[in-house]
């Protein structure tokens, strides 16, 4: 009797393991059916993320601007951060020294009266040669008197043509000159904003930068792009950049060129793009995104649209 009962207790006992057992198996497998959920939501995110390419806004050229006449700094007109146009007035060499060597050139150029003594010297030298070459026909002049005649007036042409270069020096000093003393003024040669490397009043220009000239207008996005993306890109398809940290935008860049040549290591493709916008600055991080996903993209960021 005490047997049997064990034996339906224990028979019991299964019951309720296997019942609790099945219970739990229905509770455990409540749990990945909401995990795949949450999962199938947010897949449009994930390809999003696989798609988008880092990519870096930079200046389009960062130019070493310098002077090509050697002195000293005597005024300087802009500030770092500070936007100039192409023409407009950088810096100042000192030119006093310039200004003195241009009169003297210019002195030089005009003085005429030592190229007219020399033109009236071979006027009479000449006059002279004509009586003698007329005597000496007659035999009246001596072949010595009319060798002399004949050599002075040489003489006098050859003085006339040395001030007559004299005078083509002076001219070609006083011109260069004038380009040194226009060059004094070192103009942007285009737009753009000064940089922080930028000289004092009084610093020496021989072999260093007035100023340096960063190009935003346009900028330039750099991005590395897998071979395949780069292919896409190639073939016509249209990107997006998004960029501003907390507030993105939404900009829309022009494809430059795509290098010919692929990074080994990383199996990436450069692309270039040119964006012309000021709602961003050079050195922002972005990404570039296919155009139909984009707002998507923006969307889940709280980004605005350009």
């Amino acid at each position: 009797m005490i047997s049997r009962h064990r034996a339906f207790l224990l028979a019991a006992g299964c019951v309720a393991i296997l019942t609790s057992t099945s219970a739990g198996a229905q509770t455990t497998l409540s749990v990945p059916n909401t995990l795949t959920a949450a999962q199938a939501n947010d897949q449009p995110k994930a390809e999003i993320a696989e798609t988008a390419m880092n990519c870096a806004i930079r200046p389009s050229r960062v130019v070493e601007v310098a002077s090509v006449v050697d002195g000293v700094l005597a005024e300087v007109f802009v500030r770092p951060g500070q936007r100039v146009e192409a023409g407009d007035l950088i810096a100042r060499v000192d030119s006093d020294i310039a200004r003195a060597e241009l009169a003297n050139a210019a002195v030089r150029a005009g003085a005429t009266g030592a190229l007219r003594s020399a033109q009236a010297r071979a006027t009479a030298a000449g006059a002279q040669l004509s009586v003698q070459r007329k005597g000496y026909q007659r035999k009246v002049v001596s072949r010595a008197d009319f060798e002399r005649a004949r050599g002075e007036f040489a003489v006098a042409k050859e003085e006339v043509t040395a001030q007559q270069e004299a005078i083509g020096v002076a001219e070609a000093d006083q011109s260069r000159m004038e380009v040194i003393l226009s060059k004094a003024e070192i103009r942007a040669p285009f737009g753009g904003i000064i940089g922080e490397d930028l000289m004092d009043p009084s610093e020496a220009t021989s072999g260093r930068a007035i100023a340096q000239l960063i190009v935003t207008d346009p900028m330039r996005v750099e991005v590395f792009a897998p071979i395949g993306e780069a292919e896409k890109i190639r073939d016509g398809r249209d990107y997006v950049v998004i960029a501003g940290g907390s507030d993105p935008v939404m900009l829309r860049p022009v494809l430059d060129y795509i290098s010919p040549v692929a990074e080994s290591a990383s199996q990436t493709i450069r692309v270039y793009y040119h964006l012309e916008t000021d709602m961003v600055s050079p050195g922002f991080r972005c990404q570039l995104v296919p155009r139909g996903q984009a707002d998507a993209f923006l969307g889940d960021q709280d980004g605005r649209t350009n």
